[in-house]
């Protein structure tokens, strides 16, 4: 689908894919362990100009719990809701389209 976005030429020389904002996900990152820690998100397009393409951000944050030897390593990351966010925001949604009580997220 991603391919033929960018075959199709637009009037002003940009690409359909340009203009579009495509996101793939999957409902959970481990499938064995059910996790939703690091979760894959796969973005294309540039919404008319309003994402920055090209790039690969890794938003893990890794935090040692228990340090004492005994510990263990959880990837925490960022919010996941932050992706969708940012699209709202690229498809022109106001905080008060995706807020409930003043809290960001969608509900």
């Amino acid at each position: 689908m991603v391919k033929k976005l960018d075959a199709f030429k637009e009037a002003d020389g940009s690409t359909m894919l340009d203009n579009s904002f495509v996101m793939w996900t999957n409902e959970m990152a481990e499938g064995k362990l059910h996790s939703l820690i690091s979760m894959p998100v796969l973005t294309a397009g540039g919404a008319g100009g309003k994402i920055r393409t090209g790039n690969f951000i890794d938003y893990r944050q890794g935090v040692t719990i228990n340090a004492d030897g005994y510990g263990f390593y959880l990837d925490l990351g960022r919010p996941y809701n932050e992706i969708f966010v940012t699209a709202f925001n690229a498809m022109g949604m106001q905080p008060a389209d995706y807020e409930r009580k003043g809290v960001q997220g969608f509900w």
